[in-house]
């Protein structure tokens, strides 16, 4: 699956502080830049707090997008946070057996499939603790998540999305090269590691 000229849905889960809404915001930062599509990027909250449970949402396409709602059947699944899991009902709500999903995990794509009583065809995985921690050097898995889900949807050159997520982090980051280096190096780690 890739994006096509119909609306591509991705919705992200994770919990307060590990940067889901940051991930849907700079991965529609890139579809701007490196691909002329017409992007929707929106977070939902529960109770605002550090480690509540928190969900983001892209919409993308080559059409305008007159839709302002919530995703419903997503085409990606990104989930950032493992322990997310325990309640999976949440997590596959709206799955259909064309969405794929990408988990933060250290399980085999099988043990996933498992657990979610779905198809390991629509399972990918990637480490996305052990690469923050590596490139980053703390525990926030939305850079790795990124580079995952640019890698699964394909048709995405990894050189353009770095150049603009480089871009949108020196407006943050500007006297800080060496978080800007590690986000970066944690996207590209995941875009090649990633597995299913």
């Amino acid at each position: 699956m890739a994006i096509n000229d119909t609306i591509t849905e991705i919705r992200w889960h994770g919990r307060g502080g590990q940067g889901a809404k940051t991930a849907s915001l700079l991965f529609a930062e890139i579809m701007l830049r490196t691909g002329n599509y017409y992007v929707q990027a929106f977070p939902e909250y529960g109770p605002e707090r550090m480690g509540a449970p928190v969900q983001a949402f892209n919409r993308i396409s080559r059409q305008v997008i007159t839709i302002h709602s919530s995703i419903t059947s997503p085409d990606y699944i990104v989930v950032l946070d493992p322990s997310l899991l325990e309640d999976y009902n949440i997590i596959i709500n709206g799955f259909t057996i064309n969405s794929k999903i990408i988990i933060n995990t250290s399980l085999s794509v099988t043990d996933i499939a498992l657990k979610l009583n779905i198809n390991k065809n629509n399972v990918y995985v990637v480490n996305a603790r052990e690469i923050s921690l590596k490139t980053i050097g703390k525990y926030i898995p939305n850079a790795p998540m990124l580079g995952a889900l640019l890698k699964i949807i394909g048709n995405i050159n990894l050189n353009q999305a770095l150049n603009s997520v480089e871009k949108k982090l020196l407006e943050k980051f500007r006297n800080k090269t060496e978080v800007i280096h590690g986000n970066l190096n944690a996207i590209s780690s995941a875009f090649n590691e990633v597995s299913r």
